[in-house]
Formats: C-alpha cells, sequence, structure tokens
C-alpha cells in the first residue's frame, strides 16, 4: 500500500502569489499520483504543475483556486488519498 513521506497542509496563499502543495510518495509511485481539488480531478495547466516529486505548485493564486486539495496514488487495483488540505487565498 502507498504511503505518504509528506502530505498537504492547510496554508493560506495571497492573491497572485504561487504557493506549493507537498505530497511525497515512494519514487515508483509518483506516475500514479494525482491531485484532487474539493474531490474532484484537478486538470494541470500552465498555473498549475505537478512537480516530479509529486508537489502541487499553483502559480499566480486566483480565489478560484481556493478549496480542500488531496493528493491521490492509483496502483493497480488499489487507491489511497491523502488528507485533506484546504487552501485559502487572501487578498
Amino acid at each position: 500500500m502507498p504511503r505518504f513521506a509528506s502530505q498537504p497542509t492547510p496554508t493560506t496563499v495571497h492573491l497572485g502569489n504561487n504557493q506549493v502543495m507537498a505530497c511525497e510518495v515512494n519514487s515508483e509511485l509518483i506516475p500514479f499520483t494525482r491531485w484532487e481539488k474539493d474531490r474532484l480531478p484537478l486538470e494541470m495547466s500552465s498555473r498549475l504543475v505537478q512537480l516530479p516529486s509529486g508537489a502541487l505548485v499553483i502559480s499566480n493564486a486566483s480565489e478560484a483556486d481556493a478549496g480542500l486539495y488531496r493528493c491521490m496514488v492509483e496502483n493497480v487495483g488499489s487507491s489511497k488519498s491523502s488528507d485533506e488540505a484546504q487552501l485559502q487565498v487572501v487578498p
């Protein structure tokens, strides 16, 4: 079963700043790692990037980025989620 070396933690980011949400798993499981926001799959984009470590980088944060984030590891026949972490966006 996957184990998380680090998990996302509740945090606050200022509008327009960058934020990194941690998610460290065994290196062989990184290809099976994805992110969810408010329990829905998160689409990666030029502003939302998953690092090779599995961490999520949110660039130029907007109010729409506020919500509950969690990291998912899906491997053959099983999946495990990290703790959920609230991201607050403030002016």
